[in-house]
């Protein structure tokens, strides 16, 4: 079920990518070939999703209609740094050979949600919580020029308020990856405003070496929770 789950993702992800890009390169490039530039927050004993896992779900959504480009070059990582974050972004948004950009880490995608200006169609594919990330929106859109986000629109404090009423627990630990908590500090806030909702203990804890967690719920895997042990 999982990999059901996670193919049907993808493929989602590459309908919003062929929506996105093609009226606005298609006359820019040869037999609807799209050019992608992919950045990660950095590199893990196990990738969410990877450069190749789009590439093969573009052809099951798009068949020959659309072909996706997503050369070595342009397979960026951040690792785990905010600055090379930035700078990756820079890069790809520049790189002559790239036509659209795609972020699959959730620093990546919120860093490049709150970029001033985008010059080329740029698809943030793992924003967690869109209100709590101060995102726009507008008519099922970012309401912005060349920026979508793909959300599953569940809030972090609905999520974390039914883990509550399913399990009534006392105290709740999250771990965090620290690059997140960096450029998402509403995360911390969150945290303490959930303590009031739930009358529980909620604390926050940044940790080291990541390790994916395949079986949590997602307020703990998008925000690339490393993590010693499975809850």
């Amino acid at each position: 079920m999982a990999r059901v789950l996670r193919a049907l993702r993808w493929k989602y992800l590459a309908w919003i990518l062929g929506s996105a890009v093609l009226l606005p390169v298609a006359a820019r490039v040869s037999a609807r070939e799209v050019r992608v530039g992919v950045l990660i927050d950095g590199p893990a004993a196990r990738e969410g999703v990877t450069a190749n896992d789009l590439e093969q779900a573009a052809k099951a959504v798009y068949g020959d209609g659309l072909v996706l480009a997503i050369t070595p070059q342009t397979r960026l990582d951040g690792n785990w740094s905010a600055a090379k974050l930035n700078a990756a972004l820079d890069r790809l948004e520049a790189d002559p050979q790239v036509d659209v950009v795609v972020t699959l880490g959730f620093a990546a995608s919120h860093l490049v949600a709150h970029r001033a200006q985008l010059p080329k169609p740029t698809i943030a594919a793992s924003i967690l919580d869109p209100v709590l990330q101060a995102l726009s929106s507008k008519a099922g859109t970012s309401g912005r020029h060349n920026f979508t986000y793909i959300t599953g629109f569940n809030r972090v404090e609905d999520q974390v308020e039914t883990f509550h009423r399913t399990i009534g627990f006392s105290h709740l630990v999250v771990l965090v990856d620290p690059l997140a908590l960096q450029v998402v500090p509403e995360l911390q806030t969150k945290a303490t405003e959930l303590q009031a909702a739930t009358g529980a203990s909620v604390a926050l804890r940044a940790t080291g070496r990541p390790v994916t967690c395949p079986k949590l719920s997602p307020v703990f895997r998008l925000t690339r929770m490393r993590c010693t042990s499975r809850l």
